[in-house]
């Protein structure tokens, strides 16, 4: 899940950090971390420390026999030796809190267990993108395109926040089920230098800890330069070469060593023109040369029909018709909107009155009912119990969605938000699973999901291979007709 690449190189510790920290008791599977967390399984070591699968015993407790999966992330010794990192630990904790975005991996808490550090976050099912690079590379064009878009979206919305990642890499991204992708480690994330910049912060040195990644560097992160956007997007260029042709773009060399070899983009077949430029401007050695928004070499990289279908579908949005007037006004470029993100904000009205505490109380009840419903009506359908499973996911008057969606009417909540996106992403997840033996049921799910969220890409494209599979599809996917069943069409007693 998490693996190790090579990284600059990691000064010795002084005698005086040597001799102050002893070797500490290592982590172990079956351990319990403060009392709550227990270690099932290590699952990634490298770049800054372990990472284990764990399960949150009090929040186990709490609802029963479901199993609270998360991932525990420790700080590494060497890097424990310096207090910059312990910072910079925290400091990925606390941005990653404040972000939410699909695209973003999720932290839910930072602490010290005796003298380990470590950070409770979302456990991901999937793998790495190295790992899919090391099994798949060269990838098709469109699931590249389709990576890339996440990964983009991720980097606009960290850099609307004036962040910037500086360690973009493989190891870095990870893509869930229905190639849903998720940007991880900020560790050493830093403010974008502005002009106005007032924010002040201990700054962390990844050059001296080792813990940037040289190939996927730009020339301006070795020079040691204040950071910016476009040191991103050299990262996400050098990445998209690797999915286009399964090799970094100059045979692993960094970017001061490709430069001074006046190395260039390579060609990528079946690439244009304009196509070729956008390419070789992500990879620019030179950051004034450079793209500096990561959504705009997206899609720089589309052929000039998909390119086209990105400005239909945002002229297609009324709300967005005042956005895009302004936008050309002011000269800058249209870039596509990520579907989950207009759609999770549709969720909660602009300016919601605050609550009292007992409204918030409230929210915070329906919050926990939500998650523990989600959870119930994936462990029925586990178990063959599929009608049950959607009545308690979204289908009967007192269900998870409904849970979700109330919270987020009345505060803009990432939780309920995540949670609403949870509910769309199983009924995706069901549908795959009952997709080789019950077609009709496994399209009656997806079709459950666009009802929630029209526009999720992975149900979209569910959907579609499905009702080719099927006999005499109604209209669009046949989902209208379907929605009318109330119950899922399986076979026999529901089971699979």
């Amino acid at each position: 899940m998490y693996r190790a690449h090579d990284h600059a190189p990691m000064p010795p510790p002084t005698e005086d950090e040597a001799s102050s920290h002893a070797p500490r008791e290592p982590l172990a599977v079956g351990q319990l971390v403060s009392g709550r967390y227990h270690l099932d399984q290590l699952i990634g070591e490298g770049g800054m420390g372990q990472v284990f699968l764990a399960t949150d015993t009090l929040y186990k407790d709490g609802f029963g026999d479901r199993k609270a999966q998360v991932a525990i992330k420790f700080l590494g010794q060497r890097f424990a030796e310096h207090s910059a990192s312990r910072v910079a630990m925290q400091r990925e904790a606390r941005r990653s809190q404040e972000l939410s975005h699909p695209n973003i991996v999720r932290v839910y808490h930072f602490d010290q267990h005796g003298d380990q550090t470590y950070m409770i976050m979302e456990y991901m099912q999937g793998q790495s993108l190295d790992a899919v690079l090391a099994h798949s590379a060269p990838l098709p064009l469109s699931r590249a395109l389709n990576l890339l878009q996440g990964m983009a979206a991720a980097l606009d919305y960290m850099h609307s926040k004036q962040l910037v990642h500086c360690d973009v890499k493989p190891a870095n991204v990870f893509v869930e089920r229905g190639d849903v992708v998720k940007v991880l480690d900020l560790g050493i994330a830093r403010l974008a230098s502005t002009a106005n910049t007032t924010v002040v912060e201990t700054e962390f040195d990844a050059g001296s800890l080792g813990a940037y990644t040289p190939a996927y560097a730009s020339c301006e992160i070795f020079q040691r330069l204040p950071p910016h956007p476009a040191d991103d997007v050299y990262a996400l260029a050098c990445i998209a070469v690797e999915l286009f042709t399964g090799a970094h773009p100059f045979g692993g060399l960094t970017a001061p060593e490709a430069r001074d070899q006046a190395k260039s983009a390579p060609t990528i077949a079946g690439f244009n023109r304009r196509q070729q430029q956008a390419l070789a401007r992500g990879l620019d050695f030179q950051r004034a040369q450079r793209t500096d928004s990561a959504g705009a070499f997206y899609q720089g990289l589309l052929d000039r029909e998909a390119s086209q279908r990105f400005r239909q579908r945002l002229l297609r949005g009324v709300a967005l018709g005042a956005l895009i007037a302004a936008m050309v006004g002011a000269g800058i470029a249209l870039r596509d909107p990520d579907p989950d993100i207009l759609f999770l904000n549709s969720l909660t009205p602009k300016n919601p009155p605050p609550l009292d505490d007992a409204g918030l109380a409230r929210t915070q009840r329906w919050l926990e009912q939500g998650q523990a419903y989600l959870e119930i009506a994936r462990r029925e359908f586990t178990q063959g119990r599929i009608p049950a499973a959607h009545h308690i996911l979204a289908g009967g008057a007192d269900n998870a969605l409904w849970a979700f969606q109330e919270t987020a009417k009345a505060l803009d909540s990432p939780e309920a938000r995540d949670g609403v996106l949870s509910v769309v992403t199983t009924y995706a997840d069901w549908s795959r699973e009952l997709a080789s033996t019950q077609p009709q049921a496994a399209l009656w799910m997806a079709c459950q999901g666009l009802n929630i969220h029209p526009r999720h890409r992975a149900l979209n494209e569910l959907a579609g291979q499905l009702a080719a599979d099927t006999t005499n599809p109604a209209e669009g996917y046949g989902c209208k007709s379907l929605l009318l069943t109330q119950q899922p069409p399986v076979d026999g007693n529901g089971s699979f």
